[in-house]
């Protein structure tokens, strides 16, 4: 569910104005399923638990991969968004 969420924040599916999320629809789709997966596995870790990343990502990684290709700032958001929405980042609040 967190992988499919990360498509639509991350801009996958396309623009959404009233989630102020631009249009991503454009990039490959080896680097749209990274970029899910990515954030996946870090809400997942975040929130203790161990997703199977790895071996999904190993199949979408090649040579002419590189870091450039991701935008770390969107990444994150992205990983916030979804916390948010599931009421995930109560362990991010700092307490008085």
């Amino acid at each position: 569910m967190i992988h499919e969420l990360a498509h639509l924040f991350l801009g996958h599916l396309g623009a959404d104005t009233y989630l102020k999320i631009p249009d991503h629809n454009h990039k490959s789709h080896e680097v749209r399923e990274l970029e899910a997966e990515s954030v996946c596995y870090l809400v997942c870790r975040r929130n203790q638990v161990r997703p199977n990343s790895n071996s999904y990502l190993a199949g979408y990684v090649h040579q002419n991969m590189t870091v450039e290709h991701f935008d770390l700032y969107t990444l994150l958001k992205a990983a916030g968004q979804i916390e948010t929405l599931l009421d995930l980042a109560a362990h991010t609040r700092f307490k008085a």
